[in-house]
């Protein structure tokens, strides 16, 4: 397939057949690094930032549904025509991502891409705190070239609230220091399983009381000594942002004895709620499920 490169950045590598076109060594190892088999069948994506939009159209080609790629860079205009060259139904908008609009009409995505974007940002935490409010499941974070990779995602963690991050390695051959580009995958825990089922349930908030806790204390007290980096991290967010993820309960067989208030038994976001506790919080957003319980 011969392309014409006109109107491409020279940024972002251009790929045919999973073959680079120009050798870009970051792009390439970039792409190598994300398991296109397994993340993207059936799910949502968007790009922030997408340049020439090869991310966002590798998705569509693993299988995506809804595919969304962003940039204030002109060369949206061919990547959009590019998509089209390839009979892919990709869509391409020339927007901020800051913008008000943006943020106020685009809807939640299962996968977001923010790939060596943050120092670009003229909010960084509250982008942070965006994008944590609309990926259901997989966030893919490139840190910066010139920006310590450490500091960069140690500002992901702080201002999201994913349950896991693994780090997926440098992203360019060229550069392996710690000021150099790094990939890493955050993603959702329990909620990732159940979350088609539990995308309609509305929210309610429970009185913190009605939800079963004492056998969360231990865990709180080994959760500080175990994981204190991730438990000040997360507590430094909550105490900034609130919970901005409910946690997920089911309703628990009703017992006879008096003092035995408990009427909800935590399902997903355990390290949430005993955070929520120790703060003092007297009711918390939660998301009841009809999840079986045994008599």
């Amino acid at each position: 397939m011969n392309i014409n490169l006109t109107g491409f950045s020279s940024y972002q590598d251009i790929f045919i057949e999973g073959k680079p076109l120009r050798g870009s060594g970051r792009s390439a190892k970039r792409m190598g690094l994300i398991d296109w088999k397994k993340d993207f069948l059936g799910r949502s994506v968007l790009d922030i930032g997408c340049n020439n939009g090869m991310l966002a159209i590798k998705a569509k080609l693993s299988g995506a549904t809804r595919v969304v790629g962003l940039d204030i860079d002109p060369c949206i205009s061919r990547a959009r025509e590019f998509a089209d060259e390839l009979n892919l139904d990709v869509e391409f908008w020339q927007l901020d991502c800051e913008s008000k609009e943006f943020r106020q009409f685009t809807q939640s995505f299962d996968i977001i891409f923010f790939c060596a974007m943050l120092s670009h940002m003229r909010d960084g935490p509250n982008m942070l705190q965006w994008i944590d409010a609309h990926c259901k499941k997989i966030l893919y974070f490139e840190s910066n070239s010139f920006q310590n990779f450490e500091r960069q995602i140690g500002h992901v963690k702080k201002n999201t609230t994913f349950d896991g991050c693994k780090d997926l390695g440098f992203s360019q051959e060229t550069q392996k220091g710690k000021d150099s580009h790094r990939l890493f995958k955050l993603i959702r825990g329990g909620r990732d399983k159940y979350l088609a089922e539990w995308d309609d349930i509305p929210i309610t908030f429970l009185p913190i009381e009605q939800i079963r806790h004492a056998h969360l204390i231990q865990r709180l007290v080994s959760f500080k000594k175990t994981e204190p980096i991730r438990y000040r991290l997360l507590l430094e967010s909550i105490e900034k942002h609130g919970l901005t993820t409910p946690v997920i309960v089911y309703k628990q067989v009703p017992l006879s004895t008096s003092w035995f208030k408990a009427k909800y038994s935590g399902l997903e976001g355990g390290h949430r709620f005993m955070i929520a506790l120790e703060l003092g919080y007297k009711e918390i957003p939660c998301k009841i499920v009809p999840v079986p319980v045994r008599k």
